[in-house]
């Protein structure tokens, strides 16, 4: 009961309204920099490690900095010296004020509470502590919700060599509608070409029924190809699944959002219905979710009474254990797919089936990302994850910036995707379709 009252509590988003200390007086002149100190009180009240209040704040200061430097303006605003937090907010305000002025004309003060605060949450260097602006905030929300998050065309990109690649299509969408495909190389947009990736990503979404060009050199043919795609609002699929040659199936997890673990399971249930041998298990490119909906997920793949991961949080550890109420016959053999994308919930499932010998992992080493973060909202509409615990595997392993081996190491290259190849998923259909045979 416990695990499940603290799981409980992980997965809830919260509306955290955080007020500015009393200790802090603000004179008549000063700027705004409310949203600075909503960041600082949520980061020491909540962070696993209990930082020093002093130390993020010259991390924010770090962050004015950063953002007159990108404006074209060379800051002149000099570290804090404080070592108290009541000192170190005074002079915050301070270097805040003196950013303010310096960047009049180039910079809004809303910009620079923003970089302030990203910064701030950056300086803690862990995976799970990070600042989001209202817009960003609101996409991720609608995400984790399982709703339509951005208007685009519904692909998922991976850039290679500084190319840019479509490695999904999301089906029934607008993408999907135009012809775009898997492997796809996108070199245009609306004739123009791109400078990088969120230029390619601001280019390609823009308002709800609005059409944008996209160019694509696709494999196996020598001119490019020019579609035109009807922006719409997109939903990223949390899972998609296929049955392949030799009755092998094919199973791909995006993201654990809310209600993925109910989507694996009806997905598991047609994959057994049609008899599959084996199953491929895609976790590339999964970036995690809530740890509430990973362990549902592992409760379908492993038996019971196994130790998925042990929570470390300011109150103590425990340890999350299967429940069982597995999907496929045990006999049934799995291959996990990770890459360099695989994080957070992702690479603890990886390693979980890896750990247990429930499955073969192929691919390359993931991303070492895998703490547990709690959700808070904002007064003005921006938001954050602050990390609360850290997490281990249920052998102990740490894979946050250390990140998980497969069994099979397999790089896909930019020369793979020119040619339409993916030999991590060939590798685990091969070891698959042996294993089945015997």
């Amino acid at each position: 009961m416990r695990t499940r009252s603290i799981l409980a509590i992980l997965a809830v988003l919260l509306a955290a309204t955080l007020a500015v200390p009393p200790g802090l007086l603000l004179s008549a002149r000063a700027a705004d920099a409310g949203i600075v100190y909503e960041v600082l009180a949520a980061i020491v009240e909540n962070h696993v490690d209990r930082p020093d209040p002093a130390k993020l704040l010259a991390g924010a200061v770090t962050g004015l900095r950063d953002a007159l430097t990108r404006a074209g303006v060379t800051p002149q605003i000099p570290d804090l010296t404080a070592t108290t937090e009541s000192e170190a907010r005074t002079e915050f305000q301070a270097r805040f004020d003196q950013a303010v002025a310096q960047a009049a004309g180039r910079l809004q003060d809303v910009q620079l509470r923003y970089a302030a605060a990203s910064a701030m949450a950056a300086s803690l260097d862990d995976s799970h502590t990070w600042f989001l602006n209202p817009q960003q905030w609101r996409e991720f929300v609608l995400r984790t919700q399982g709703n339509p998050s951005f208007v685009g065309i519904g692909v998922l990109l991976l850039t290679k060599d500084g190319r840019f690649y479509i490695w999904r299509v999301f089906p029934g969408s607008p993408a999907e509608r135009a012809g775009l495909q898997t492997f796809d190389r996108i070199v245009g947009v609306d004739g123009q070409t791109i400078q990088d990736l969120p230029d390619l990503v601001n280019r390609v979404r823009g308002p709800e029924g609005t059409q944008v060009s996209i160019t694509v050199q696709r494999p196996g043919q020598t001119a490019p190809v020019t579609v035109s795609v009807t922006r719409a609002p997109i939903t990223v699929p949390v899972e998609t699944h296929r049955v392949l040659a030799n009755q092998i199936g094919y199973l791909e997890i995006t993201g654990f959002t809310t209600g993925a673990a109910v989507r694996v399971r009806a997905a598991l249930e047609d994959l057994r219905g049609r008899g599959i041998r084996g199953l491929v298990l895609d976790l590339r490119r999964n970036s995690g979710g809530s740890l509430n909906e990973v362990v549902d997920v592992a409760n379908l793949l492993l038996p019971a009474n196994l130790t998925v991961y042990t929570l470390t949080t300011r109150q103590g550890s425990v340890q999350g254990i299967t429940s069982g109420g597995t999907v496929l016959d045990p006999s049934v053999p799995i291959v996990a797919l990770t890459d360099e994308g695989t994080a957070s919930g992702g690479e603890l499932l990886s390693a979980a089936l890896q750990e247990h010998g429930r499955a073969q992992v192929v691919g390359t080493q993931t991303a070492g990302a895998l703490l547990v973060g709690r959700l808070f909202g904002f007064t003005d509409g921006s938001g954050m994850s602050i990390t609360i615990a850290k997490i281990t595997t249920g052998k102990g392993a740490t894979l946050e910036k250390n990140g998980a081996r497969p069994n099979f190491e397999i790089a896909l290259t930019a020369a793979d995707l020119d040619r339409g190849a993916d030999p991590q998923l060939a590798r685990a259909v091969q070891l698959l379709s042996g294993a089945a045979s015997r």
